[in-house]
């Protein structure tokens, strides 16, 4: 198993409110989704993209356009086997 694919799994058992804090600090494993589950999250992400004039995706991930991305591809291969 991947290191990615372990995380993914981590992730995947955690709670919404706790993949929303997460994606808050923009450290989602590869294969996730930045989609709020919760509307607390959903308002948090809204704030943050406000205060800092760029969305999420801007940071790293566009996968919401083009799937998969170059972050997302580089990020995936510096995943070694565990």
């Amino acid at each position: 198993m991947t290191k990615n694919e372990l995380r993914l799994q981590i992730w995947k058992g955690m709670t919404p409110e706790k993949r929303d804090y997460d994606r808050m600090q923009g450290v989602i494993p590869f294969g996730a989704s930045w989609t709020p589950e919760t509307p607390e999250g959903a308002e948090a992400i809204k704030e943050r993209q406000a205060q800092k004039g760029r969305s999420v995706y801007e940071e790293g991930c566009s996968c919401h356009t083009n799937p998969p991305c170059s972050y997302c591809v580089r990020e995936s291969e510096s995943n070694e086997e565990i």
